[in-house]
Parts: C-alpha cells; sequence; structure tokens
C-alpha cells in the first residue's frame, strides 16, 4: 500500500523536510496520491506537519506504533517474526494464546495502542489507556515442563529493565514477583499465561505479556518512563529493545 511506503519513508527521515514532488517521485505516483496518503496518515494520528513551500515533516516526537520502525530496531535473527500490531484489542495476551490454538509459529508478538481488558497477574485490571504505554505480548513454545513456568516471568522482568535502561538511562528494580518498579512505585507489569498438558506436564505455550507505562500513570502508586526522566520515549523502539533481548536471554 502506499501509505505503508510512505510511512517507511517518514520513519526513515523523521524530523526532516521531505517535499511532495520528491515524495511523488520516489514512490513513482502523482503528488494528489501522496497527498491522500498523507491524510490517511493523519487520520491514524500520525503528526506529519505542512510547511509551505517545503513538504511534509513527520515530527520528530511521533510515536503511533510502526510496525517498520520495531522491525528496524529488531536484531537480524528476529526481524522477520510475525507482528500483530492494533489500535484497540480486549488484550494483547488473550490474543495471543487464541492464535496459538490455530498454530501460530513461535516469536509471533501481538502490540497494541489500547487494552480495553489488560490484567494484572491477579486478574485485577492493568488500565492501558491509548498511546500512554507499550502493551505487547509474545508467544513462546518451549520444550519444557510446567515446573519450569516461573523462570520466564522474572526474565521478561530482566529484558525489560535492560532495554528502558538502554533507551532512558532509567535504574529500575524487580519486586512483587515479577514487575519493575522505580522509587517504590510500579513502572511495568509482566503476565504470564501457558497452555499445558496435564497428563505429562508438557508446556504447550506461553503467552508472555509485558505492559510498561510510558507516558501515563493513573494511580498514586504507579509511575511512568515520562514521570521520571520528562522526556519523549519511541515506544516502537522500547518494544524492539524488549523483544532482542528476550531472545538474546532464552537463546543464550
Amino acid at each position: 500500500m502506499l501509505w505503508n511506503e510512505l510511512l517507511k519513508i517518514f520513519e526513515t527521515n523523521k524530523g526532516e523536510t521531505l517535499s511532495g514532488g520528491d515524495l511523488a517521485k520516489k514512490l513513482n505516483v502523482s503528488r494528489n496520491a501522496v497527498w491522500k496518503a498523507i491524510e490517511t496518515l493523519r487520520r491514524d494520528g500520525y503528526d506529519i506537519v505542512s510547511v509551505k513551500n517545503k513538504g511534509y515533516i513527520l515530527a520528530e516526537n511521533s510515536d503511533i506504533l510502526s510496525e517498520f520502525k520495531i522491525r528496524n530496531s529488531l536484531i537480524p535473527q528476529i526481524e522477520d517474526i510475525p507482528l500483530h500490531i492494533f489500535k484497540t484489542i480486549d488484550s494483547t495476551n488473550l490474543y495471543i494464546n487464541r492464535i496459538a490454538a490455530e498454530g501460530a509459529p513461535e516469536w509471533s508478538v501481538c502490540a497494541c495502542e489500547e487494552q480495553t481488558h489488560g490484567s494484572r497477574r491477579s486478574l485485577e485490571p492493568f488500565l492501558s489507556p491509548s498511546g500512554k504505554g507499550v502493551y505487547v505480548s509474545v508467544l513462546l513454545r518451549p520444550d519444557i515442563l510446567s515446573d519450569k513456568l516461573k523462570d520466564f516471568p522474572e526474565t521478561a522482568a530482566e529484558c525489560t529493565a535492560k532495554a528502558v535502561k538502554k533507551l532512558t538511562g532509567i535504574d529500575t528494580y524487580i519486586s512483587n514477583g515479577a514487575d519493575l518498579y522505580y522509587d517504590g512505585k510500579q513502572l511495568c507489569g509482566i503476565l504470564s499465561d501457558a497452555m499445558v498438558e496435564c497428563a505429562t506436564s508438557k508446556v504447550r505455550h506461553v503467552a508472555l505479556g509485558i505492559g510498561v507505562r510510558v507516558y501515563d500513570s493513573s494511580e498514586s502508586e504507579e509511575i511512568s518512563i515520562f514521570d521520571i526522566t520528562n522526556k519523549y520515549c519511541n515506544r516502537s523502539e522500547l518494544i524492539a529493545e524488549i523483544l532482542n533481548y528476550l531472545y538474546t536471554a532464552l537463546n543464550s
């Protein structure tokens, strides 16, 4: 699709002015087609600014989840994994469990702008407002028995802590089982679901869910990356770094 090719160009040149004529020539389409594609991206929430007599700019801090941005930041071993990105979904873990039952491959990933039924390990709601956090789940198919499942949430927490540190400089710590905290407040929650064969205790799949508060903390015992740094953090890059560290940890 034209808008997708156009988005790749904008993401690669974020913050730079791109003329409509140059874009049309590069994509081999009319300038009117470029304008229509840009309007589609704007309706999806991309902050593309028109500069009179110069062209268009994708704002440096535009932070809509981008498949191109995620893939472009992944290590080579997982750059072609299935990515399922939604504006709104009930729960990324629920989605992973559904596609796992349909035979989806390991390392299928679901991410979204908003969850309507996100949950914590206690099954209490995990508030997931649109555009405010990283809500991502990964499908794993480890060849293990159920007694090894307890290792996965802590591994996810450790990998998320490394990703947060790399992109923001924030030092977090693991508490309350396998959640990330900063200054006594929760920054990230981990939820791990599994399908296990009762007769053999063999694990069929794991849905590993990670929720990081990036721009919003709705309760007093929570905190977000922006609360700590007062700086922009690209959520697509954060998702990619979490996946990079997770893949490395589970395959080392």
